[in-house]
């Protein structure tokens, strides 16, 4: 889980995938959550499902599931989203 704060917002962002099943496609969900007392709030919601005659490969499922879920944001927001992705998954940060 990703710690942010955004906009003077705390913030977290979660990734989870789906266990492999051999009938079901992969995918990857990132979740934006807004901690509010002991539950935390879903903001938003970005999915990525792999196609069956694809490779699964969880890092692009990752971005894409991130790019989908901060989709909604203007983009200052989305290019602060970015920086704390990229500073926090070790990725080249190409954003400037």
């Amino acid at each position: 889980m990703i710690t942010a704060k955004i906009n003077d917002t705390d913030l977290k962002i979660k990734f989870s995938y789906d266990a492999f099943v051999p009938s079901n496609p992969r995918s990857s969900v990132c979740e934006i959550l807004r901690p509010n007392g002991t539950e935390d709030e879903v903001v938003s919601i970005g999915k990525a499902t792999c196609a069956p005659e694809d490779n699964y490969c969880k890092s692009k499922g990752r971005k894409l599931a991130f790019a989908r879920a901060i989709r909604a944001y203007d983009r200052k927001v989305r290019r602060e989203f970015w920086a704390v992705f990229h500073n926090t998954t070790g990725h080249p940060n190409w954003v400037k």
